[in-house]
């Protein structure tokens, strides 16, 4: 699914190439994933598959790697690839998002910020260890919107 096409490119493929130290994926950016440094294969996939499952499509998916970045930064990343949603995998992911975005820590797993719905999973990792705790990331993330 694609995410837009002529000068509306412009600020995510600068968020890509400016911050490509912390930026991976695919650039439709359509859900940003934010962990902590780069994610497992496993997460990775199945961040992908749960994208194409929901309609997004697997390419859907862009990886955010927070350590390292500060609020001002993490903001121009997701506010520059503009994505749908926003996948917080880890607490300091969650830390380092609500103070980009000013906000106090929601005990939510489910909440929107400025018009962006937003997920939190903050041992994302972790609990890929666990089919059920495959089955706690899953119901979280098939609450994200459908195209």
């Amino acid at each position: 699914m694609e995410h837009g096409n002529g000068i509306y490119d412009f600020p995510r493929k600068n968020a890509f190439s400016r911050f490509s130290r912390h930026v991976h994926g695919t650039e439709s950016g359509l859900i940003a994933a934010l962990f902590p440094a780069e994610p497992s294969p496993r997460a990775q996939n199945a961040l992908e598959k749960s994208a194409l499952a929901l309609g997004w499509g697997a390419e859907a998916v862009c990886y955010v790697e927070t350590d390292g970045l500060d609020a001002r930064e993490l903001l121009q990343i997701i506010e520059g690839i503009d994505p749908v949603a926003v996948v917080i995998a880890s607490a300091s992911s969650a830390q380092a998002f609500f103070a980009a975005y000013h906000l106090q820590p929601i005990g939510n797993e489910r909440f929107t910020a400025l018009c962006r719905e937003v997920r939190s999973i903050p041992c994302f990792e972790e609990l890929m260890e666990s089919p059920d705790g495959r089955q706690r990331i899953w119901a979280v993330l098939k609450t994200l919107p459908h195209p």
